[in-house]
């Protein structure tokens, strides 16, 4: 069993056409000390992938329903520090924030 984890320095959001022939429709690119991971999101109506580590890469794939979009989209943009987990055995991620103080206001 390995377990990879790093803290999420850069992202980027990808959406696509509806009629590109995939099945998904919206990615986000993480980059990190972990490596590079691919966030895709599926439609309601779609398939999901199985998540997986690239061999001999730090690339990982990652596979989410679309109702979780904007849930990452309001993580990458509002919180910090952010981390990624990958367990290889399991084939389960984790994007997280880190412990914060109860009533704790973001900064202005």
């Amino acid at each position: 069993m390995t377990q990879y984890s790093g803290q999420v320095n850069n992202y980027t959001l990808s959406i696509y056409a509806p009629n590109v022939g995939q099945d998904y429709k919206s990615v986000i690119y993480l980059d990190g000390s972990f490596g590079l991971a691919f966030l895709y999101f599926v439609p309601p109506d779609g398939t999901l992938g199985t998540n997986q580590k690239r061999d001999g890469e730090n690339t990982f794939d990652i596979w989410y329903w679309m109702y979780s979009w904007p849930h990452f989209v309001d993580m990458l943009r509002n919180e910090k520090p952010v981390t990624f987990n990958y367990d290889d055995t399991t084939q389960l991620a984790e994007i997280k924030t880190s412990w914060e103080p109860t009533g704790e206001a973001e900064p202005l």
